[in-house]
């Protein structure tokens, strides 16, 4: 599922990824009566995000002074696909809020992910890419 506006961090910055940096992405799933959950502790219980729901992914890093937060949200499957007129499939890198979180919903079913690059001084040092498996509920 080729995306037509797939976008990819080395054509932004220059990518040097410095092995002593790291950024983790923290995920909380919330919405349609679930009480906020870990994305782990979500996905050991039930190995699929409903469709429908919230999540809010938090990024952090150990790269010291300012840093800024690139995010990456790419999702794959039929439904996508054709969601706003066949324009559905993502993969746009856009610039985040300086607090390091991102608020996503879950639209589509398929194995998507949401990649997080840490940008210091107009060099992408860090990157981290998370999965998020979403699914219809089953009847």
């Amino acid at each position: 599922f080729p995306s037509p506006d797939e976008e990819f961090i080395e054509d932004h910055f220059p990518v040097r990824i410095n092995p002593a940096y790291q950024v983790n992405i923290s995920s909380t799933v919330h919405g349609n009566g679930f009480r906020p959950t870990e994305l782990s502790g979500f996905l050991s219980k039930f190995s699929w995000i409903p469709k429908h729901l919230s999540l809010t992914f938090q990024a952090a890093t150990n790269v010291p002074g300012n840093v800024e937060y690139w995010w990456k949200v790419r999702n794959f499957g039929t439904e996508a696909l054709s969601a706003n007129g066949n324009n559905g499939l993502r993969g746009e890198i856009r610039q985040g809020m300086g607090d390091g979180k991102k608020h996503e919903s879950t639209l589509y079913n398929g194995v998507h992910y949401i990649e997080c690059y840490i940008v210091k001084e107009g060099i992408c040092v860090a990157k981290k890419l998370q999965l998020v498996p979403i699914k219809k509920a089953e009847a």
